[in-house]
């Protein structure tokens, strides 16, 4: 009638030697009691739980401690009551340090809240048309044409080239393509003028993501003479209770000449969509009024297609497609050396560059997410390096600390993880603060960026960010100090001796590279505002405001030449160009 023997062999391998008399004799004294009570089954498995109860870290062995033949080794070092000890004596040090806490804190959150702007920043720009379903899927045909004086690249493709593919590759699962227009809308004696108005095919709204909050996208642009409204068109247009009005059906007079049903109200495009829309037109319409969008020489056009995927879920080889069609123009249109390439969804909005103005959708430049990056990595380095040198500066006065702690046998790993908490607890307060910061900060950094950015607090991911952000800098503001700190003599320090020269060389290291990266952010910024200056301010060879461009909408693009001559018999008119495009900006 004895325990268990796997219960005794794990207390006497694991228990600590001066703990496993006294344990394992009150376990065994219970035990017996218990045998007598409720059996001998049920005896040996509660002393077997109980066996399992008392191996927590505080009572483990320490089989890598320094000092193999001490008897009595140090608690575990991550034992809860330890843990928060280390906070507790932060936590006291930091209000006892009250202006060396607000100076270090308040550094250390401010470049943490301007990481955190730039971030978002370069999240919003990073993941522009990723709502879109077949995001992973969807690519906008370029042409790489050959002309006098060089090779151009450009946006744009002929019309009838959309259902051409689509007929010839099976590869292709759809394709839509989108131009652009431009005219008054009128009803009675109502009258707006579009901002962007686009020409699609039906497919447009099942090959992207733009629901239609009014209308069925299954059936609309059946008929070449409907017309769809954004949101805010409709809002313009109907007034702000649009959407309790039956809108649907109702005619639309575009330039007084074509009458249009209404079909649709789409939702307002996402600020994250490089496709921006306020009034959308059949394609049909524009095959009805114009022949020569159904001519190969029709280069006006962005043509999307749709790749089918693998069985198993992934898209088709997108390279291999590409080489596909590389020619195909020519098959087309004989004698056409225009090559034909396939530009991913994810690359439009940060990495087009074409020539003629032919990529007229919202787009930015993967140059400038690179610039944010390095600035917001520079930026939260010199905080950094600023908590490190208020960290070290104080070495002096922790000194007798670190002195008695180690006389009263304190081990460095145990001071080491003492100055990591609290570094990790003024990290965790400068976050804090941060997001405070940041979300106070929001609406100037939005009005300066154009942007409508919000902090994600219902992502996880977002969290997940930060508690990463949290422990990085924890351990980049907290290991040098850490190991400096803890590294003094008590021998030496507790008679008032400090070695000043210590890591000398690697605080003025730190010090200097703070003054570096800070001097290169000011040289930076001076010359960015003193470019920006003189862009605004420089000689352009005319009269910025003596000149007036007026674009010409619907049916008068193509009487140019009678416009143009009518306006330079106006009296006050000097001189009269017409352009294809606007030359001088808005």
């Amino acid at each position: 009638m004895k325990p268990p023997r796997w219960a005794d062999r794990l207390l006497e391998t694991l228990l600590s030697p001066h703990l496993l008399e006294d344990v394992q004799g009150d376990l065994h004294e219970v035990f017996y009691k218990r045998v007598s009570e409720i059996g001998l089954a049920k005896a040996r498995r509660e002393y077997g739980w109980a066996v399992l109860n008392y191996l927590t870290p505080f009572f483990f062995k320490l089989t890598w401690r320094s000092d193999k033949s001490s008897e009595y080794p140090q608690p575990f070092l991550y034992h809860s009551v330890m843990i928060r000890t280390y906070f507790t004596i932060a936590w006291r040090s930091l209000v006892r340090n009250r202006l060396y806490s607000i100076l270090n804190i308040g550094g250390l959150a401010l470049g943490i809240a301007c990481c955190l702007l730039i971030g978002l920043y370069v999240y919003d720009e990073w993941t522009f048309d990723r709502f879109q379903a077949n995001y992973g899927h969807i690519y906008r045909l370029t042409e790489k044409q050959k002309q006098a004086d060089g090779i151009f690249d450009v946006a744009v493709t002929p019309g009838p080239l959309a259902p051409a593919l689509a007929k010839d590759f099976p590869e292709i699962e759809q394709t839509t393509r989108i131009g652009r227009w431009s005219g008054l809308l009128t009803q009675g004696r109502q009258a707006v003028e579009a901002e962007q108005m686009l020409i699609v095919d039906p497919s447009f709204f099942s090959l992207f993501s733009f629901p239609l909050v009014k209308g069925n996208p299954n059936t609309v642009f059946r008929g070449p003479n409907e017309v769809i409204f954004s949101e805010s068109m409709a809002q313009r247009f109907f007034g702000a209770g649009w959407s309790r009005k039956n809108v649907l059906g109702q005619l639309i007079q575009l330039n007084t000449q074509h009458a249009l049903t209404l079909v649709g109200i789409a939702r307002n495009p996402p600020g994250s969509s490089h496709i921006q829309f306020d009034v959308l037109l059949p394609f049909k319409w524009l095959v009805a009024n114009d022949e020569w969008s159904q001519k190969w020489n029709s280069n006006n056009f962005h043509t999307y297609v749709q790749l089918r995927s693998k069985p198993e879920g992934d898209p088709i080889n997108s390279i291999a497609f590409a080489d596909k069609i590389r020619n195909q123009l020519k098959h087309y249109d004989s004698g056409n050396e225009t090559q034909l390439f396939l530009q991913p969804l994810s690359a439009i909005y940060l990495r087009s560059k074409f020539a003629f103005e032919t990529d007229w959708g919202k787009r930015s430049d993967i140059a400038y997410i690179r610039i944010f990056v390095v600035v917001g990595l520079i930026v939260l380095l010199i905080a950094v390096i600023n908590f490190i040198n208020l960290a070290t500066a104080r070495a002096s006065r922790r000194a007798k600390e670190v002195g008695v702690r180690k006389t009263v046998g304190a081990q460095r790993f145990g001071l080491v993880s003492q100055f990591l908490c609290e570094s990790l607890l003024m990290t965790s307060l400068a976050v804090i603060l941060a997001l405070l910061l940041a979300e106070n900060l929001l609406p100037l950094f939005n009005d300066i960026a154009g942007k409508a950015i919000q902090l994600p607090y219902q992502l996880p991911m977002f969290w997940l960010a930060l508690a990463g952000l949290m422990g990085v800098v924890s351990l980049l503001t907290g290991l040098y100090p850490a190991f400096f700190l803890s590294s003094f003599r008590p021998a030496i320090v507790l008679k008032g001796v400090f070695n000043v020269q210590a890591g000398r060389g690697f605080r003025q290291s730190l010090v200097v590279g703070q003054f570096v990266l800070s001097i290169i952010l000011v040289i930076s910024t001076v010359v960015i505002y003193r470019q920006l200056a003189y862009m605004q301010s420089a000689k352009l060879g005319f009269e910025k405001s003596q000149l007036l461009y007026v674009r010409l909408k619907g049916d008068l693009r193509f009487k140019a030449q009678q416009v143009k001559s009518q306006v330079a018999q106006l009296p006050g008119v000097a001189k009269v160009s017409a352009t294809t495009s606007n030359l001088v900006g808005s």
